[in-house]
């Protein structure tokens, strides 16, 4: 079975994303992977990928305006 993490980020948290892939490394799982959201473009890693996210788009989807 393979698990995905996905974490939304801002451009301020990256010391706590790294901490957090550290910890979701130790627990060894077999197949994972950890998708990036927002924030800040992160370099593409064996087990990270970087989703886009346009911050400034979540009013428009929340009120439809």
């Amino acid at each position: 079975m393979k698990f995905s993490f996905a974490i939304t980020t801002t451009y301020d948290n990256l010391p706590q994303i790294e901490e957090v892939k550290d910890s979701i490394r130790k627990l060894n799982i077999p197949e994972y992977e950890i998708v990036l959201i927002g924030g800040q473009k992160y370099e593409d890693e064996k087990d990270t990928r970087y989703v886009f996210f346009d911050e400034t788009q979540k009013i428009h989807i929340v009120t439809g305006k």
